[in-house]
């Protein structure tokens, strides 16, 4: 349900314009018949509802367009990943760093579904990172300005995106507080004096909040006319709707280094059929961080700042993940790639440089001593390429024995509970009854209609994002009764995120009706998923 949530509501005419696009949630309304989406909820914005228009175009309203979407953003994040590692740490660090992540389950999985528009946001942070790399690299401050932007980009498309900035400010806090060496900060470039507020001058600082504001503005300007964002926060900021306290903060942390712990190994996607993991993953990413750690202060100072960015920036997302306004899932950590796998190809590229003698000498007869020959120069490069190798082999490997576990199991139960191609069956089902007028009361149901029916069939929702119905689920079930032609539709018990169905015959009854199940819809496995009913 994840890489549909955010398509338009209505897709007719997509091919063409933006006309006639809209969104159940919140609009940007012109008075003369645009309408453009601004919000998906009221902490998702529609900048994926944007992302999939040029995919629409080209593949029509289709499964294969919104899901190509997704690849195509987490790729791209991959090769932003390169470049901004590349011009960081040179082509070796960021060459094992890429590769590591490109076979990572999380990575793999998670992009290619888009995870709640969480994917989006690592590219929009890899994005933001080559701008302030070129920043520093040419000195002009529109560099800055742009990479703001892109961070204002991604605190609309999900305001979790406010870990990273969060995480990035006080990066630049940390680092110009603590440390005196050339690196990250423009301020210490040669010839220019050191900037007043943490490494940037004032008016940096008044450039970096303009940019975010700027790429923020859809996020401003929603909460300025309805302050949804601002309830949401409110309303969650001590217990949120998913039952986290966020005071119990280090109860919040444990279960946070777990989800990290899960992140790293790739063990979250039991939906496919069984959960598979990459078991040495966590230990080698400990070793790797201790390991880089004692390199830089033992032999690699200069790159102190930098190796400093990277582990203080990770740690902490990590941090931040165990205050939420929703649930604590492993799912947020998604933006913290390509970070953990930097820190391992750091660790490896830099105690194979260090291992490797300066030259090697040739062993022939008549020949003694440490004689520099051109083989010699060859030979000393492949030694310092064998413990990269060696070292990152085991998590490459693994990695890959994961993946295609889990496209073995997938192949096999066609996937579990609510993530089941049984959503097919309901699918089909409702494009052979267009007199029926489908009602979902409960989530993930949908928009996966909507799709694979390519817009022949679209289920409105009637559910709301609480534990338990409120009033207002009551009063519009209670007029939604009245049709007869009304067909609901609900999850098996084992697949329940909202549950409705008890309410929803409580309202039957009350209403002088009974309800009749009319079809059932069951996972490969014969697991109950979806159950459709009628009211007379």
């Amino acid at each position: 349900h994840d890489e549909p949530f955010t398509t338009p509501e209505e897709h007719q005419g997509l091919r063409f314009s933006l006309a006639g696009v809209q969104l159940k949630f919140s609009m940007l309304r012109k008075d003369r018949g645009l309408t453009l989406p601004v919000m998906t909820m009221d902490y998702l914005g529609a900048v994926n509802t944007y992302l999939v228009l040029p995919f629409f175009q080209v593949y029509g309203f289709t499964v294969f367009a919104v899901r190509f979407m997704c690849v195509v953003v987490a790729a791209g994040a991959l090769v932003l990943a390169y470049f901004w590692l590349r011009g960081l740490f040179g082509p070796g660090v960021a060459g094992v760093a890429v590769l590591l992540l490109a076979v990572n389950p999380s990575f793999i999985f998670w992009g290619r579904m888009g995870v709640s528009v969480t994917s989006v946001m690592s590219l929009l942070a890899m994005a933001a990172l080559l701008a302030f790399a070129r920043w520093r690299a040419a000195g002009r401050d529109l560099w800055l300005f742009l990479g703001a932007v892109v961070l204002g980009l991604g605190l609309w498309a999900k305001f979790l995106f406010l870990w990273y900035i969060v995480a990035l400010a006080m990066a630049q806090v940390i680092l110009n507080f603590r440390f005196r060496l050339n690196g990250l900060s423009r301020s210490s470039t040669p010839g220019q004096e050191r900037s007043p507020v943490f490494g940037l001058t004032i008016s940096q600082w008044l450039t970096i909040e303009v940019g975010l504001a700027l790429g923020a503005w859809p996020l401003l300007w929603f909460n300025l006319k309805t302050g949804g964002t601002v309830q949401v926060l409110a309303q969650n900021i001590e217990n949120t709707a998913y039952g986290v306290n966020n005071r119990d903060f280090f109860n919040n942390l444990r279960t946070a280094l777990e989800s990290f712990r899960v992140f790293l190994n790739g063990g979250y996607f039991w939906y496919y059929g069984q959960a598979f993991e990459n078991a040495l993953y966590p230990a080698m990413f400990i070793l790797s961080a201790l390991g880089a750690a004692a390199l830089v202060w033992a032999r690699y100072r200069h790159l102190g700042r930098r190796v400093a960015f990277v582990i203080i920036v990770l740690g902490l997302l990590v941090l931040q993940s165990s205050f939420t306004i929703s649930g604590l899932w492993a799912t947020h950590l998604y933006i913290a790639v390509p970070l953990p796998q930097t820190v391992v190809a750091l660790f490896a590229v830099l105690a194979g440089r260090w291992l490797a003698p300066p030259d090697v000498p040739e062993f022939n007869s008549g020949t003694s001593g440490r004689q520099a020959r051109p083989w010699g120069t060859l030979a000393r490069r492949a030694l310092t390429w064998a413990l990269p190798v060696v070292f990152v082999a085991p998590l490459f490997l693994g990695d890959l024995w994961v993946d295609l576990r889990y496209h073995q199991a997938l192949q096999e139960t066609g996937g579990l509970g609510r993530f089941s191609d049984a959503i097919y069956g309901l699918a089909s089902y409702l494009d052979r009854n267009p007199k029926l007028t489908p009602w979902a009361l409960d989530w993930g149901i949908s928009k996966s209609v909507q799709v694979i029916t390519q817009g022949r069939v679209n289920p409105q929702e009637l559910y709301g994002f609480q534990e338990t119905p409120g009033p207002d689920f009551q009063r519009r079930l209670s007029e939604v009764l009245a049709d007869p032609d009304n067909i609901y539709l609900f999850h098996g018990a084992g697949s329940v995120v909202y549950p409705r169905s008890e309410a929803f015959l409580q309202a039957v009854r009350a209403a002088g009706k009974q309800a009749k199940a009319e079809q059932a819809f069951f996972s490969r496995s014969g697991e109950l998923i979806y159950v459709a009913m009628s009211v007379q």
